[in-house]
């Protein structure tokens, strides 16, 4: 297995080492039925090590966003608000499609609705959740 994310990409870099990787990794998906039994356990193992990258990546980026989003910013000068959201948790919520669960107290721990609750849109956007590529005033920002 290759290690596109070898070397730290330069800025501009970032988004193609980690649609190369993503692509890598998708490619392998229809073959593991044919894997031996020892192939598997080592697809499994370095696929935990992809798993564990992925949420570190999920982590750095959401600090980021958060950072970039901070109260303590001028209005003008934050990243959620220029997708229109309130914060920039509500920033990833929207993009993950995703609630985070201190601001759903109605969400089961799994985050399905409990019964007779809804939550169609994340917390303080204005457009429905799931929407790839649309900012969060829906306008595609």
């Amino acid at each position: 297995m290759s290690n596109v994310l070898a070397a730290p990409p330069a800025p501009a870099g970032v988004m193609a080492g980690i649609g190369a990787a993503i692509d890598a990794a998708s490619g392998s998906v229809d073959h593991i039925a044919a894997l031996s039994d020892a192939d598997l356990v080592a697809v499994t193992r370095e696929v935990e090590r992809l798993g564990r990258l992925a949420d570190a990546l999920r982590v750095r980026v959401a600090g980021e966003v958060d950072v970039r989003s901070a109260s303590s910013l001028l209005p003008e000068e934050r990243l959620s608000q220029r997708y229109d959201c309130a914060s920039g948790t509500s920033l990833l919520e929207y993009l993950t499609g995703r609630l985070a669960r201190r601001s759903t107290p109605g969400s089961a721990l799994t985050g399905a609705p409990r019964r007779g609750e809804s939550h169609g849109r994340a917390a303080s956007c204005g457009v429905p959740r799931g929407r790839a590529g649309a900012s969060c005033r829906g306008d595609g920002d």
